[in-house]
């Protein structure tokens, strides 16, 4: 399965091409060469993702094969190859809508993905900004289960019970989950992201039936993008946004705390969100790593 090494020097065009690494010895330099695997545990809650080996087929005929990769937290990955390809297909497969034949995917438990599909269902039932506040919700729901347990324990007369010390494993546990999910204001960070997105404030109170479609498929990107999970899985983010929403898409991504891996036929957008590269061919896969250098 060949690698490819690029080094890119601020042009988003060219690349330097090195010798092709078999798929153990550029795994090694990956890891420690853009995040050191012991810092991992540190600052993120899950180790990484691994594909090993997979196999789709289709029709009797392989989609692709012995497809074998790792995401690893703060990992910026773009994923590439011709139309049919299985570009959506891998994005799918990690979310579990769709199976595979052979081989082996690992995600580790209490991972957290935000997955946007080319085509989804949005509502129409809210405000542009109720909407998007709704992607707080399990943020809203662990608050006030916080307020009840808090107010459970202080009125709690047998503290040796077995119920009341459950009650305090519940709290922690919840309390530990939330300060991990709310990292601030959540208006601040609403309007910061639906402005980002092309929305004006007049657009806050307007009712999301009526915008266009376009339009829609950016309110729920804005939703996905505020629940920070450990990895966006992005199919075609730019499809719907105008230059400008492209650019300011491209900095919170490029920024980002956790992984990405995204689906893109703009080349600009992708050489700047991306560190790596994962090419899929119809046969085979090919991995890319790639050097940014900012100057």
């Amino acid at each position: 399965m060949p690698y490819s090494y690029h080094n890119n020097h601020n042009n988003h065009n060219h690349y330097n091409h090195y010798n092709y690494y078999n798929l153990t010895t550029i795994t090694t330099i990956t890891t420690f060469t853009f995040f050191p695997l012991f810092l991992h545990a540190i600052i993120s809650p899950f180790q990484m993702i691994s594909f090993n080996g997979l196999s789709v087929m289709f029709g009797g005929q392989y989609l692709f094969r012995d497809i074998s990769f790792l995401v690893n937290p703060k990992d910026k990955i773009g994923l590439v190859g011709r139309n049919g390809a299985g570009k959506s297909t891998l994005l799918k497969i990690l979310m579990g809508q769709q199976s595979y034949d052979e081989g082996q995917v690992v995600t580790p438990p209490g991972v957290r993905l935000g997955y946007l599909p080319q085509q989804m269902v949005v509502t129409d039932n809210k405000t542009l900004f109720e909407e998007a506040a709704s992607a707080f919700e399990e943020i809203n729901t662990l608050e006030k289960e916080i307020v009840e347990l808090t107010r459970i324990i202080e009125s709690a007369t047998d503290t040796d019970s077995d119920e009341y010390l459950d009650d305090l494993g519940q709290l922690a546990e919840k309390s530990e989950r939330f300060h991990l999910l709310d990292d601030g204001d959540r208006d601040q960070k609403i309007e910061e992201v639906i402005t980002g997105l092309g929305f004006k404030r007049r657009d806050f109170s307007r009712p999301t039936r009526e915008f266009s479609g376009g339009w829609r498929m950016r309110i729920e990107m804005a939703k996905i993008l505020l629940r920070s999970p450990d990895v966006f899985l992005l199919d075609e983010p730019t499809n719907h946004l105008d230059i400008d929403s492209i650019q300011w898409l491209e900095e919170f991504l490029k920024n980002y705390h956790g992984a990405v891996v995204l689906i893109s036929h703009d080349r600009a957008f992708l050489d700047t969100v991306t560190v790596r590269t994962v090419e899929i061919s119809l046969d085979d896969c090919m991995i890319t790593v790639c050097l940014i250098q900012n100057m």
